[in-house]
């Protein structure tokens, strides 16, 4: 919601309240950590992500470099301690790709072309990455017996 009003600096706010739910995750996810969960593929696949979405985006948003990088940051440890976590069930893991997808055409949208039906690729990958992530919670306190 903050991302879509009409007053200066909704970018940074909503930035900033994504951020805080993606550390929130992390936080929530940090006691079921198995580092032996990620396989290389994934980190490398995920760090080519990282370094053309860099390339791409960061000349493009000039005054908030800052801000985006720290963004980075935060979601990239919500998607490792997603891929991470100790289950065998992927919908956390499909949640956390949903979610940098999501992000990605946002920031695409926003600050590189335009993008045909935008709204519904954006908030369609949103809602898909929280139903998966919030249903990849509730599985994993129930795979370690948590109430």
């Amino acid at each position: 919601m903050l991302l879509a009003l009409p007053i200066e600096k909704s970018f940074l706010l909503g930035l900033s309240a994504f951020a805080a739910a993606h550390i929130l995750y992390a936080l929530f996810l940090y006691r079921w950590l198995n580092w032996q969960q990620i396989n290389v593929l994934s980190v490398v696949i995920f760090t080519a992500y990282l370094i053309t979405m860099m390339f791409v985006l960061l000349p493009a948003v000039v005054e908030l470099r800052v801000p985006v990088l720290a963004y980075f940051c935060v979601i990239s440890v919500m998607f490792v301690t997603a891929f991470a976590a100790n289950t065998q069930d992927y919908t956390l893991r499909i949640g956390a790709l949903f979610f940098v997808a999501s992000d990605s055409l946002l920031a695409i949208n926003a600050f590189i072309t335009p993008l045909p039906l935008q709204s519904v690729l954006v908030m369609g990958t949103y809602y898909a990455a929280q139903y998966f992530i919030a249903l990849g919670c509730l599985q994993l306190t129930k795979e370690h017996h948590v109430s």
